[in-house]
């Protein structure tokens, strides 16, 4: 598993907010905020809300191409970012605790 460091992953976030001129209407803060107080029926269905939203942002642009690295910035900042509903962890840092438990 590789590990995301949550300050690389802002990096990116921040690149790209500046990169599609989103700053007036996006902020790492806001992105951490939807993410920590996510919702949803399921941890599937909370991710592919916040997915969403995020996406939305890109719907004024062609993103055809870049829309592979877009994604994965959002699911790397979903997976590093802490959520109320996992006690303030990460889901990576859940994972990684379950590992050192069961390292099998």
């Amino acid at each position: 598993m590789k590990k995301l460091e949550s300050k690389l992953v802002e990096k990116k976030l921040q690149d790209l907010i500046d990169e599609y001129k989103l700053g007036g209407k996006l902020s790492i803060e806001k992105i951490k905020g939807w993410i920590f107080n996510d919702d949803g029926d399921s941890a599937m269905d909370a991710s592919n809300r916040f997915s969403k939203k995020l996406l939305d942002y890109f719907s004024d642009f062609d993103i055809g191409d870049d829309f592979e690295r877009i994604f994965q910035i959002i699911v790397d900042a979903w997976n590093a970012f802490p959520h109320r509903s996992l006690r303030g962890r990460s889901p990576q840092q859940v994972v990684e605790e379950e590992l050192k438990k069961n390292p099998k």
